[in-house]
């Protein structure tokens, strides 16, 4: 039996609520870099300032933002908030495709030495109102040669990931998450199966060399208890996995632990168990209700998961996102809109 106890982190929250410049965002994935830098990924960004409060002579930055974290103690961290410029020196998304319509927004990533690896969703408006006004239209991977250089040196090379289909009725996608265990590389991914309401989506499992992630004929799909290059066939596990979630091991529990939000978009914090990368999983357990969600407002939680190369041992430091279906409730709380934090602590 594993017990858990979930805390609040407000050591780790008060290094996201910025004055001016960087002031909120979403999606909130870490990648370790080496030498004690955290890589940090976001979703569509605030750029502004912050009063009283309230977001004032905001813009919301369509995309991405990044910031690099040097230290591991929430204490004395030091973060850098980045954004890619504009000609007229305006913010805009630290990566965008080459296409001028739509954006990136970011999956998981890792580093292989000093070469980074992304994986980015392209995305695309859809015209409707309302804050979901936007639809997926492909899938891509990042490559940076040298991450120990400054974010504004560093070399992109993009690549198109051939494992991606969408259609009214199913959605197939790699990226959410990656776990290596330094001969595998482990991607995961989603399958939405739009027929049903509400939505079902089940994870799924692809591994490649290391060293190959790039090399798509290398990649294998985990299919009905085996690997096959057929990922069209792969085994989907799951019907309430959300879009954005975490797999990690937990040395002292001997287990792979997925930690996410529900594709239905309850307030809570959802975890799975796993004796090995591939499943199989356990039943999902609620580990944490969000307290952001109120009656009277229009505030949603999203985006669960966990940050290891950040946790003490013993536990796991996990982050979520805040929203709203109103934009002014965004503008006018500016606690919402900053990844919150908790930290599961684990024994058993």
């Amino acid at each position: 039996m594993i017990n858990l106890h979930a805390l609040l982190a407000p050591e780790w929250e008060r290094l996201f609520h910025n004055q001016r410049g960087w002031i909120g965002s979403d999606c909130a994935y870490t990648v370790p870099l080496g030498e004690g830098r955290i890589l940090w990924l976001f979703g569509d960004t605030y750029w502004g300032e912050v009063r009283d409060g309230r977001r004032v002579n905001a813009t919301l930055v369509m995309g991405n933002s990044i910031a690099i974290q040097q230290g591991r103690d929430a204490q004395n961290a030091r973060i850098e908030f980045l954004f890619g410029k504009a000609r007229d020196g305006k913010p805009t998304a630290f990566l965008a495709p080459r296409t001028p319509r739509g954006w990136f927004w970011f999956g998981h990533g890792m580093a292989e030495g000093k070469r980074l690896w992304l994986f980015l969703t392209h995305i695309v408006p859809t015209g409707e109102p309302g804050v979901f006004g936007f639809r997926s239209a492909g899938s891509w991977l990042a490559e940076i040669p040298d991450c120990s250089l400054h974010p504004s040196r560093w070399r992109v090379n993009l690549y198109q990931v051939p494992f991606y289909y969408r259609s009214e009725k199913m959605l197939i996608s790699f990226g959410s998450a990656v776990w290596s265990d330094g001969t595998w590389h482990y991607i995961y991914g989603t399958r939405d199966d739009r027929s049903h309401t509400p939505l079902k989506r089940g994870l799924l499992v692809a591994r490649v060399p290391a060293g190959k992630l790039n090399h798509f004929t290398r990649w294998q799909f985990w299919v009905e208890g085996g690997w096959s290059h057929e990922w069209r066939r792969s085994s989907a596990v799951g019907e309430d996995i959300g879009s954005e979630f975490s797999v990690s091991f937990v040395p002292g529990l001997r287990r792979w632990v997925m930690v996410y939000s529900p594709a239905t978009l309850a307030p809570e914090i959802r975890i799975r168990w796993a004796e090995s990368p591939v499943g199989a999983w356990s039943e999902p357990q609620t580990v944490y209700r969000c307290p952001d969600v109120q009656p009277g407002r229009h505030v949603f939680c999203y985006a669960a998961k966990a940050h290891p190369e950040l946790s003490a041992p013993g536990e796991l430091l996990v982050t979520y996102a805040t929203n709203s279906f109103e934009w002014s409730e965004v503008l006018n709380d500016a606690r919402l809109y900053v990844p919150r934090f908790v930290r599961l602590q684990l024994s058993g």
